[in-house]
């Protein structure tokens, strides 16, 4: 009987847990700095050279500028979340995600993020968005300061990666019946429920 609380108590932080990692898509997804903000803690960051310097540092250039001037769009899905507590107040967690991304035109920034190469294999059109897949894992290290938690350190696993020109319809065809629209901002509807 005496187990319960601390079975109880395991549930709640599992459930932190994931909630920080979603909290990670949509925050990014959505262009959400403040929503980002509560994912890492503040003296956290990545250990994997994408981006550098502490959350507090990174997180305004990141999401207010890297991502809204790279990508038109993007969309995080997260999945297989594996959480293993190591000691009271500190979990390591790998999780699957899969991320979708609609790249602005442009040749340097094509060239930089598929290469010239494949830029030359898929028609060399830098006048037009390309897709970019990518497929890893995230893993974490979380850690619980009062009664939240948030990441410390994430590395990024990469599995593969996908790209080609923008097969979208845009917002014609099938697209028109569509009542809602997603955007990358407080105005999606997911803010108005």
């Amino acid at each position: 009987m005496s187990e319960l609380p601390d079975a109880l108590q395991r549930l709640i932080d599992r459930e932190g847990i994931r909630d920080a990692l979603y909290r990670y898509a949509r925050g990014i997804d959505r262009l959400d700095v403040e929503l980002f903000r509560t994912v890492f803690w503040e003296d956290g960051g990545f250990e994997d050279g994408i981006v550098e310097g502490t959350a507090r540092d990174f997180i305004p250039s990141l999401i207010g500028d890297t991502v809204r001037n790279t990508f038109a769009a993007t969309q995080h899905f997260i999945s297989n979340i594996r959480i293993d507590f190591d000691a009271p107040g500190t979990a390591s967690t790998e999780c699957y995600f899969l991320a979708h991304h609609q790249l602005n035109p442009g040749e340097a920034l094509l060239n930089a993020l598929l290469g010239p190469r494949r830029m030359i294999e898929m028609g060399g059109d830098y006048s037009r968005p390309h897709e970019l897949t990518i497929a890893g894992r995230y893993l974490d290290r979380f850690e619980k300061r009062g009664d939240e938690w948030r990441i410390l350190k994430r590395r990024f696993v990469c599995e593969w990666t996908s790209c080609s020109p923008d097969s979208g319809l845009g917002r014609e065809g099938f697209a028109q019946v569509m009542k809602l629209w997603g955007s990358r901002d407080q105005n999606d509807p997911s803010y108005r429920q």
